[in-house]
């Protein structure tokens, strides 16, 4: 279950070329790896544990928090992970989106 949010998003003038590129790398990422499968695994109320892995070495997690702490920080700022949650509400499955980025709440 896709969901487009591209038509109806108003243009952010706050977003620079690398964030349309961050979209871009995320939406294929997402497109490639969790769209296939996201209503399987909702079905079945579990997310394989290899997708933890990918969504790391795409730069998913961890945003803008510190590299000593296994984080990515530099160059980042709140537009990445406002971009990031726009590409993962197209998926439609609140769980997916959740399960990668709960780690925003207890870190530094």
């Amino acid at each position: 279950m896709s969901l487009d949010f591209d038509s109806a998003r108003l243009p952010n003038p706050n977003l620079r070329e690398e964030h349309h590129e961050w979209r871009a790398q995320l939406r294929k990422f997402i497109d490639a790896e969790i769209m296939p499968h996201a209503d399987d695994w909702d079905e079945a109320g579990h997310i394989p544990i290899e997708l933890w892995p990918k969504a790391a070495a795409v730069g998913l997690l961890g945003m803008g928090y510190p590299e000593e702490f296994g984080g990515l920080s530099e160059g980042i700022d709140s537009w990445h992970g406002w971009v990031a949650n726009e590409e993962l509400a197209r998926v439609g499955v609140g769980g997916i989106s959740a399960s990668l980025m709960v780690h925003g709440i207890g870190l530094p």
